[in-house]
């Protein structure tokens, strides 16, 4: 092995431990960790790697994922001389966090002699072009030369103890599938199994977000309604699962509507995608699902962008509006938000947090689901109630 198959991985979190360096290990590649602290980089290296449960086809299959070498970001130097001889730099951190890693890697990628493509691993359409741009303040000499792009994993990864003071494991999915935004790419990417370069980045995106994500949400968020802690336990309530799979259909009838039938898929990716929420080893919960609902509540993402995406396609969004209510009920416990729900109402939420205007035809519709929650509970009885005023009132006329 030479010192050029190397690939630095920057973020040792589920996606950055249990896809990534899993992935690049098994291509054959030397993997350096950057760590966010030092005694995260002290334990890695101590131990050589990290545990992995891959859920399989065939079965549950534990694997040691190492040798893995960990340097924390604190030692610039060190991170700088491992960028500089990588053939292929991932990031994988969350969106928020990429203005704290650019003038980490900016050095680095400033000393590589050649092109080298950096890929962010956060299941954003524009990651890579915004990191791009934000390298660009730390070393405008040398960004043009890379590649930044995007890249979306197909991979459910969760972390888990045995007891406490048991060492994390990663559980995974077996999948292995990662889009990687193509006309952003500078350099060939190292042969890596499932590592696919895509040209409408977007879309890819956009399915992942309208269908799987939707759905996942709306088992976290209606789960919690019914007063489920995993997840599994959630896509087995009939009444959760019905409007799980109906807000899939409302994500894909609008990506059809824009990309075609085949790409938005059927009836089987549904079925397949709930399947993917089912396994109970993963331990996926609630609330780890559901967190940080005002985000995930933003116009292009995966309840309001899917619901508004089917509106424009004539579909009428009632389930994904019911969603929409019950992330707003799920999200009731921050006390900011349950003051200005009080105080101002559903649609004036709506549009500080998510940027759909109040007076919308959606957020009339989410404002009556969630009255309808709030009175009731029921999950069937609201989305039945919102259908029928749907035929008797033209709530979404505009």
């Amino acid at each position: 092995m030479n010192r050029a198959e190397r690939c630095v991985v920057v973020g040792a979190g589920r996606i950055g431990c249990g896809f990534v360096a899993e992935r690049m290990l098994e291509a054959g590649l030397d993997v350096t960790l950057v760590t966010r602290t030092v005694e995260s980089a002290e334990a890695l290296n101590r131990n050589g790697g990290v545990w992995v449960r891959l859920l399989t086809r065939a079965g549950i299959r534990d694997q040691f994922v190492g040798p893995l070498e960990a340097v924390p970001a604190d030692d610039r130097r060190a991170v700088s001389r491992r960028i500089a001889e990588s053939s292929l730099v991932t990031i994988s951190v969350g969106s928020s966090q990429l203005p704290g890693v650019a003038p980490i890697i900016a050095p680095g990628l400033a000393e590589h002699r050649g092109p080298v493509n950096v890929v962010v691993v956060n299941n954003q359409a524009d990651a890579g072009s915004r990191l791009k741009e934000l390298v660009a303040a730390h070393a405008p000499e040398s960004v043009e030369r890379h590649g930044y792009a995007s890249v979306l994993v197909d991979r459910i990864v969760t972390a888990q103890k045995d007891g406490p003071g048991a060492p994390l494991r990663f559980v995974a999915e077996g999948r292995i599938g990662a889009a990687v935004e193509a006309r952003s790419l500078r350099a060939a990417l190292p042969r890596v199994a499932g590592l696919r370069p895509v040209g409408n980045y977007s879309a890819h995106v956009q399915r992942k977000l309208y269908v799987f994500s939707a759905g996942h949400a709306a088992a976290a968020y209606l789960g919690a309604l019914r007063g489920h802690r995993l997840l599994p336990r959630a896509v087995d309530d009939p009444e959760v699962r019905a409007v799980v799979l109906a807000a899939m259909a409302e994500g894909q009838a609008g990506l059809a509507g824009r990309y075609g039938p085949a790409f938005a898929g059927g009836p089987g990716r549904r079925l397949a995608e709930l399947a993917r929420f089912r396994q109970a080893a993963l331990g996926d919960t609630v609330d780890r699902v559901g967190r940080d609902p005002l985000r995930k509540l933003g116009v292009e993402d995966r309840i309001l962008g899917p619901a508004l995406l089917a509106a424009s396609a004539g579909i009428l969004p009632v389930s994904l509006a019911v969603v929409a209510a019950a992330a707003l009920q799920f999200g009731s416990v921050n006390p900011v938000l349950s003051r200005r729900l009080r105080r101002h109402g559903v649609p004036d939420v709506l549009e500080r947090y998510a940027g759909v205007p109040s007076s919308s035809a959606f957020a009339r519709l989410v404002n009556r689901a969630f009255t309808l929650l709030d009175e009731t509970r029921s999950i069937s009885g609201t989305r039945a109630a919102l259908a029928t005023d749907l035929d008797e009132t033209p709530l979404l006329a505009s």
